[in-house]
């Protein structure tokens, strides 16, 4: 969920300030975090409690606002993206500081769970170089093995946008992962998410059906969407099409295990709620996505950020 920008904590009135020429300053961010402007070392943009974040790495949260912001402006004030459109004042802000602003929401929530991760000892390195670095190497090893005709697993070269995002899919399965390991939610807790959660918990539509192969054979088989197989498209295919219709209704000339086939449904079985003790694993994932929510929310109130307000204002499209 995108912060409001009321909570963002570069006001346009701060950056006056600092255009009036105060080199050095304090804020009070919400939650009773610290924000300070300062000279920062050669390719560092801002700090979060202490960890760099790379002018590169802002940028490619830059970039991922683009599309949005030019949607938010457009959808507001009827705005074009023409050459002049990032810097034009809309009602005291330009698109631009919009743009910076909510990159910035987005990043303290990424740094954020790079440092608990650190923290929890399942990450050694959090900096944006590393990730350049193994990027690197992932591209080479990929190349490396195209060339010697071995097989090749995801992209055969990554991209540097795509790699960082696809780095941060990871870590975030990491962080819950570890959350889950140390939530031991008490009973009752779980017993009141089961409640609140039930018309999630249903098993879904089981369907029997028959199945007439071009050519000869008829097969009967039962399944519901939850025990499809992921690779199986041709079955789930099958599946949302006769799962909301009657017994008797037929799919002719659809492609199933291998073969061309008249498909009619035979009947159909709504499975009802799992028990509480089935539920478990998903009642704790649920507890603890919550936890690190409220977590990951505190620390952001409580961060202290060091900006470099001539990098900062220099970071654009």
């Amino acid at each position: 969920m995108r912060a409001k920008r009321g909570k963002i904590w570069m006001a346009a009135g701060v950056m006056t300030v600092a255009a009036a020429g105060l080199a050095v300053f304090l804020l009070t961010a919400p939650g009773g975090g610290r924000t300070t402007y300062e000279t920062l070392p050669a390719l560092t943009v801002l700090t979060v409690d202490g960890y760099p974040v790379m002018t590169d790495e802002f940028q490619l949260f830059l970039k991922d606002e683009r599309a949005l912001t030019v949607a938010h402006f457009a959808e507001k004030y009827g705005a074009q993206p023409d050459s002049g459109f990032w810097t034009r004042d809309f009602d005291g802000q330009t698109p631009m500081e919009y743009a910076r602003d909510a990159a910035l929401a987005k990043l303290l929530a990424v740094k954020t769970e790079d440092i608990l991760l650190h923290e929890r000892g399942l990450l050694e390195e959090i900096g944006f170089a590393q990730i350049v670095a193994d990027m690197e190497k992932k591209n080479a090893d990929q190349a490396a093995k195209l060339a010697a005709g071995q097989p090749v697993y995801g992209m055969v070269k990554y991209d540097l946008f795509t790699y960082y995002w696809r780095e941060r899919s990871n870590r975030r399965t990491a962080l819950l992962t570890s959350q889950i390991e140390q939530a031991n939610p008490p009973e009752a807790a779980l017993r009141t998410l089961y409640e609140e959660n039930r018309d999630l918990l249903g098993r879904g539509t089981e369907i029997t059906i028959e199945i007439a192969y071009e050519g000869g054979g008829v097969e009967t088989e039962t399944f519901s969407e939850y025990t499809i197989s992921k690779e199986d498209m041709e079955a789930l295919a099958v599946w949302q099409s006769l799962s909301g219709q009657q017994p008797g209704a037929r799919l002719d000339g659809v492609f199933l295990r291998g073969r061309t086939a008249n498909v009619t449904l035979l009947s159909k079985n709504e499975l009802g709620g799992e028990s509480f003790e089935d539920a478990h694993n998903f009642l704790v994932r649920t507890y603890a996505e919550e936890q690190l929510r409220q977590l990951i929310a505190k620390r952001q109130e409580d961060a202290r950020l060091v900006i470099d307000r001539d990098k900062w204002d220099a970071a654009g499209y």
